[in-house]
């Protein structure tokens, strides 16, 4: 079977490298001039999907920032753009054209085709995935419709943050919760898609326009061969459901490439799909980075 790419990373290649590399930098500063884009990791349960988004920390959220740190993208994009505000702000702040930004965050997972905010707060537990109290609270939302914006997540939390170190914090803090489980293959595998957005908005003093941009990092599930993992019971509806969006995703796409309308796209079939729509199938920009697992 044949794929095409427009790059391939071998398994020397270090976090830095891909980051560099890959195109990632492209969408961050597309997000910083107004567009909207995502990056997505996908692949077999087990290949490197979450190391690849969060690096080394990758089980227990984002790590801080360090040049020589094996971290993903994720703690990359976070210095990328908060190194990129200052550097603008810095070369125009004397002459009083200085762009003036505000970072948001949201951070939700998909588990079973139910929305959950991840930075919800409030009391009652819940969730495999152990780590920090602060946002225990488990509620399920609503995916809606916006005649003119789309899809949207119905209550979902937008936290403004003023720096990297807050923002890395608050990443950390809401991943922790993501639902994790055990099997042959993994022995912390992702339970549900996870979806981090950043909004980065923007007002220029000069004409007073404002650009509204964001890249969103999709986290998915790992797609599961049940004759190998053999799961049974909430595990084996897991896996079902995984799969299920997934292979709804894999004929979004493939709609999307052979020239299809929306309309005749089935991207209403999945959560995952709806949310994600915007991005596959509108004017942003989309990097995949697929993740080729030596099991397969």
């Amino acid at each position: 079977m044949a794929y095409k790419s427009s790059r391939a990373f071998g398994p020397a290649t270090t976090q830095a490298q891909f980051f560099a590399q890959s195109g990632v930098t492209s969408l961050l500063d597309d997000a910083l001039q107004g567009m909207s884009t995502t990056l997505f990791a996908h692949g077999q349960t087990g290949s490197g999907k979450t190391h690849t988004i969060l690096g080394g920390e990758g089980a227990s959220g984002a790590a801080p920032y360090q040049a020589d740190h094996p971290l993903g993208i994720l703690p990359r994009a976070l210095n990328y753009i908060f190194q990129k505000i200052a550097a603008q702000q810095q070369q125009r702040g004397g002459r009083g054209g200085a762009a003036r930004f505000a970072v948001r965050i949201s951070c939700l997972e998909i588990y079973q085709e139910t929305v959950f905010d991840l930075m919800l707060r409030g009391g009652g537990g819940g969730g495999g995935g152990g780590g920090s109290a602060a946002f225990p609270r488990r509620q399920s939302l609503s995916v809606r419709e916006h005649p003119a914006l789309g899809f949207f997540v119905d209550g979902l939390s937008c936290a403004p943050v003023r720096g990297e170190a807050e923002a890395t914090a608050l990443v950390s803090c809401a991943l922790a919760h993501r639902r994790v489980g055990a099997h042959c293959l993994n022995a912390r595998s992702n339970r549900s898609h996870t979806m981090v957005t950043l909004y980065v908005d923007a007002l220029s003093p000069a004409d007073g326009a404002h650009r509204y941009g964001r890249v969103t990092f999709v986290d998915l599930a790992g797609s599961e061969r049940l004759k190998i993992t053999d799961p049974s019971g909430v595990a084996h509806r897991e896996a079902c459901s995984i799969n299920r969006s997934l292979y709804t995703l894999g004929k979004v796409v493939q709609g999307i490439n052979r020239g299809l309308g929306v309309g005749s796209v089935p991207f209403r079939d999945s959560k995952l799909t709806r949310l994600l729509i915007g991005s596959l199938g509108g004017k942003g920009r989309t990097l995949a980075s697929a993740r080729a697992s030596m099991r397969m």
